[in-house]
């Protein structure tokens, strides 16, 4: 009796490792191929606050800008505020706000700034089941500087100071 339960135990020890083995082995995987799809636009399945589809293939040929944020994250109210502050060094640059939160909260929070003259500048709705397959686990604020190639040129974790974002987009 005594072997048999030490069997059972060795034997779920080794499932356990061998699961742990394949779970992290998929996770890395996963990850590589998010990083391998972010190194150009991404297709983006995003709404306008009127909830008609953001038609990307519209863009201009112009370098874009995504912010992932929340509205009541302290460190996207700075980085969007830092934004308005400095539109102008953005030029014609394409800047992309997307968050995951209901239309009505991110209105509310639209309507703090002054983008109105700005039509470069979108607040965008993404569904919180796209997040992950578009731009892979992220936290907020998180921004995605792509040339107008379409090509990612870097990729900021957190708050963001406006110099090294736009000193991507400059021609």
């Amino acid at each position: 009796m005594k072997t048999l339960i030490k069997y059972i135990l060795v034997l779920s020890f080794f499932i356990f490792i061998g699961f742990s083995v394949w779970h992290l082995s998929e996770k890395v995987t996963q990850k590589k191929e998010i990083s391998e799809r972010l190194k150009f636009l991404p297709k983006l399945n995003v709404y306008h606050l009127d909830s008609t589809h953001y038609n990307q293939d519209a863009l201009p040929n112009k370098p874009i800008v995504i912010i992932y944020f929340n509205s009541e994250c302290n460190y996207c109210q700075r980085e969007i505020k830092s934004i308005e502050e400095d539109i102008t060094s953005f030029g014609q640059s394409n800047v992309l706000l997307i968050s995951s939160e209901s239309i009505k909260t991110i209105s509310l929070f639209q309507n703090q700034y002054d983008f109105i003259n700005h039509p470069q500048v979108r607040f965008l709705k993404i569904n919180e089941d796209m997040i992950y397959p578009t731009f892979g686990a992220v936290s907020v604020p998180h921004l995605f500087i792509y040339g107008k190639n379409g090509q990612l040129l870097k990729e900021y974790k957190g708050e963001t100071k406006i110099e090294a974002i736009v000193k991507h987009i400059k021609p």
